[in-house]
């Protein structure tokens, strides 16, 4: 299997491929070997942490390298490379599907997230693509919908599958991130600050939600290239004494976010996979408001588990903060239903269902 490199400690698959491979390490039936894949380094927000075309492509080759060594070493059965479909993943991953191909192993990509690149029109890359595909055994997506326009778009409907990812349980740190005062209301938005993540949206509503709520307080955890651009537009609408700018936060960190918190915001407008701290905010039972993201659409029911929103519309945002602030019977239901959800994503279930996978692939 590959993991990410134990210096990156920012993505999905950091907080949830351990729990997998912890999984297989702990069954009998298995013989599990890991190899580092992909990047070195985290994006971060400044330039100098990101990598160079020349440092990917050397990384690369390197990855390349050391993978024909371990199958050449190892002779596995089955070969799980986790990837993200976007232009350069497929362009990095199209040698190990060619290897898979030519020498008959058995290859599993698993998508944790997949870009506009499944839209793309570009002949080039729709042939990249059909490579990309040509020596997986199976390639796993993160919920129906995915899969219905992978297939719509790709075909191979008998390779693509669905998957989950691990939301195991975690040490619920005692740090206190902000200050709590008394009747004021805290909605947490969690996310690396990009464009595309929906932050503007959250700080465009915030003048209409004061309006009914006054007490309420938005609270930002996360770094990014557009976190200078929205700490400036909630400078220029006065409104930073409703948010909490608390920058990074480590995955290991963010449960004890959320329990300090009222409600989760995820507002993104992107082509999410499985949003790990969404399903971190579903596992600690607390209030969620979503736009109709592939996985909320898949898993989640409006007015039981989440209140859904449209992308981008700032009225509907603070209608649903304002719905949810004052009807405490729904609150009480997602409180409730919300953990029972979660519990479809723990390591026993997900694991045995990878298990599965694995077997039918080598049956």
């Amino acid at each position: 299997m590959g993991i990410p490199s134990p210096k990156l400690k920012m993505g999905g698959p950091t907080t949830h491929l351990p729990y997998l491979v912890k999984h297989f390490e702990n069954n009998i039936d298995f013989d599990i070997r890991t190899f580092e894949f992909g990047s070195k380094r985290d994006g971060g927000s400044q330039i100098h942490n990101k990598e160079g075309m020349v440092t990917k492509v050397l990384n690369t080759l390197g990855t390349f390298s050391r993978f024909v060594c371990h199958v050449i070493l190892y002779r596995p059965d089955i070969i799980h490379i986790n990837t993200a479909f976007d232009r350069k993943t497929v362009l990095r991953d199209i040698p190990f599907s060619i290897f898979c191909f030519l020498f008959g192993r058995k290859l599993i990509f698993k998508i944790h997230g997949s870009s506009n690149l499944i839209h793309s029109r570009s002949r080039i890359y729709r042939y990249l693509i059909k490579l990309f595909f040509l020596g997986a055994s199976k390639v796993g997506v993160l919920s129906d919908i995915e899969r219905k326009e992978f297939i719509e778009h790709f075909g191979n409907v008998h390779k693509l599958i669905v998957v989950k990812n691990i939301v195991s349980g975690k040490t619920i740190t005692d740090k206190h991130f902000f200050s709590k005062i008394p009747d004021k209301t805290y909605a947490l938005f969690v996310s690396r600050i990009i464009e595309g993540k929906g932050l503007e949206d959250a700080i465009n509503s915030l003048p209409l939600i004061l309006k009914t709520s006054p007490e309420f307080v938005l609270i930002v955890a996360g770094d990014g290239p557009e976190l200078r651009n929205c700490m400036d537009l909630a400078k220029e609408k006065d409104l930073n004494n409703s948010i909490h700018w608390l920058g990074y936060i480590s995955n290991n960190e963010i449960p004890a976010l959320i329990l300090s918190s009222d409600i989760f915001l995820f507002l993104s407008h992107l082509p999410e996979g499985m949003p790990m701290a969404l399903v971190e905010a579903l596992k600690y039972g607390i209030p969620v408001i979503t736009t109709k993201v592939r996985f909320a659409l898949n898993y989640l029911k409006d007015r039981n588990n989440c209140l859904f929103i449209e992308a981008g519309d700032i009225n509907d945002i603070s209608e649903k903060i304002n719905l949810i602030l004052t009807d405490i019977d729904l609150q009480n239901k997602m409180k409730m239903q919300n953990p029972k959800l979660a519990e479809y994503f723990n390591s026993e279930k997900v694991g045995t269902e990878f298990e599965m996978v694995y077997r039918n692939m080598i049956n």
